[in-house]
């Protein structure tokens, strides 16, 4: 695999893991924790207090990797 293709991965997953720790904190200082209803599965109720929108921290990634190599070309 050309270096161009795998280096934007790598990026992305290490700025990923780097804010991960730190949005999760702060998702759960602001209580954005996903609930589970009493009547659902019952194993699905360890989950309750989970931190939600987990997704920023790949949004992160992508936007911080996109300006890197955008940046780049002109």
């Amino acid at each position: 695999m050309e270096l161009l293709i795998v280096l934007p991965i790598l990026i992305s997953f290490a700025v990923s893991a780097a804010v991960g720790p730190f949005v999760i904190k702060e998702m759960r200082r602001l209580k954005a924790a996903q609930t589970e209803r009493e009547e659902g599965v019952a194993s699905h109720l360890k989950k309750a207090g989970t931190p939600t929108m987990g997704g920023l921290m790949i949004l992160a990634g992508i936007i911080v990797t996109s300006l890197i190599f955008l940046r780049g070309r002109k």
